[in-house]
């Protein structure tokens, strides 16, 4: 599937991956050699404090982290950038 994906453009990789950062960083290190990117998510971001929901790039971005919210286990995930343009937005 990643044989079709044009790594030189911007990529913006992110979910509930279901590997713990803490226990597993070779796994996430694999992934970001495959994905040439980096994954920029180091805060806990789940109530259980684990590290699942991860974000991989190949931007920079400007800021990123979780926030708790009171309505999931999961914490919020996010990732801002300087340049939206880049992004395709404008």
């Amino acid at each position: 599937m990643m044989k079709d994906v044009d790594k030189t453009k911007p990529l913006i990789i992110m979910g509930d991956f279901n590997v713990n950062k803490q226990e597993h960083g070779t796994v996430i290190a694999k992934m970001s050699q495959i994905l040439q990117c980096r994954q920029i998510i180091t805060d806990v971001t789940t109530k259980s404090n684990t590290c699942i929901d991860l974000i991989f790039t190949n931007l920079g971005a400007t800021a990123h982290g979780s926030i708790f919210t009171s309505v999931s286990h999961h914490h919020l995930t996010y990732a801002a950038f300087d340049n939206p343009a880049v992004l395709g937005y404008l």
